[in-house]
């Protein structure tokens, strides 16, 4: 039987023994897998007032201790199923190559979260197999604006060369994507960029501007024909996230995967999920 923790580096962590719940149905897990999240800094050249990043001070980053810790967990015979590189911009960040090869060598899946406004680093692209990239609107300069920022298409056009590594995600929000004509707007803007999926996230309601700007995912009723449900829907225990997955019939008739997200509780112990922090581990959203 599967303990409901794991000790790494003298810290607790709290594992989940079963799946999420897909149609009504959970299924026991009989191996230990866990999600790093490696927070390199808070730096970032974005002002987007929905950020959930901390602005707090972020030690130098420590190397043998990052890889004494993966080494741990795989001595230990836990699984790592992917170490995502977030922030901030992880891109402005001097540590990242080195971090991401040592990484490399402990997972099979290796994710990037970056807002793509900053030309690629080829040596860390050519290393990661997923690339998070925030697009949150089909229109350039209403995406702009969401960032505070102008998008170089010089940059951009760059990024494309990866397009079968991008997952581009978007935050819903009251005033820009809220509805499931936003929603195949930009499905199709981002079929004719080239990108295969795509990822639709909840606020997190942490301030003034997420609580005004939130949409409940179950408010968002689909009625197109070219939108299905692949019936795959999650409801994880304590109510803590919910994800719907989808598939949408483009209008070049390219299948989309998509799904929907929404954390329910964000102040929760999220299991089977650790974040790399000023050089120690903690258990995220603890």
């Amino acid at each position: 039987m599967i303990k409901p923790y794991i000790i790494i580096d003298n810290t607790k962590i709290k594992i989940n023994n079963s799946t999420c719940i897909i149609n009504n149905k959970s299924t026991k897990v009989n191996n230990i897998s866990v999600n790093i999240s490696v927070y390199l800094d808070s730096l970032c050249n974005a002002k987007c007032k929905f950020c959930c990043a901390t602005k707090d001070y972020i030690a130098d980053f420590n190397f043998n201790k990052f890889e004494n810790i993966l080494r741990e967990i795989k001595n230990n015979s836990y699984t790592i199923n992917r170490i995502i590189f977030t922030g901030g911009e992880p891109l402005l960040n001097k540590n990242l190559f080195n971090a991401m090869y040592i990484a490399k060598q402990y997972t099979n899946e290796l994710v990037l979260n970056t807002n793509g406004f900053i030309y690629p680093n080829n040596k860390c692209i050519d290393l990661v197999d997923v690339i998070n990239m925030s697009i949150h609107h089909y229109d350039n300069n209403i995406n702009n604006d969401i960032f505070g920022l102008n998008k170089d298409i010089n940059i951009f056009n760059k990024w494309l060369d990866y397009k079968n590594k991008i997952i581009p995600t978007c935050v819903l929000m009251k005033s820009y994507i809220n509805k499931e004509d936003d929603i195949i707007n930009y499905l199709d803007y981002i079929d004719s960029k080239g990108f295969k999926k795509a990822a639709f996230y909840g606020l997190m309601r942490i301030n003034d501007y997420t609580k005004d700007e939130y949409i409940d995912i179950n408010n968002i009723k689909f009625n197109n024909k070219y939108i299905i449900n692949n019936k795959r829907i999650c409801y994880p225990i304590k109510n803590i996230c919910q994800c719907n997955n989808y598939c949408y019939t483009s209008k070049i008739n390219n299948i989309i995967p998509f799904y929907i997200r929404q954390v329910i509780n964000h102040n929760y112990d999220k299991g089977n999920f650790i974040l790399f922090k000023n050089n120690q581990i903690i258990s995220k959203f603890k």
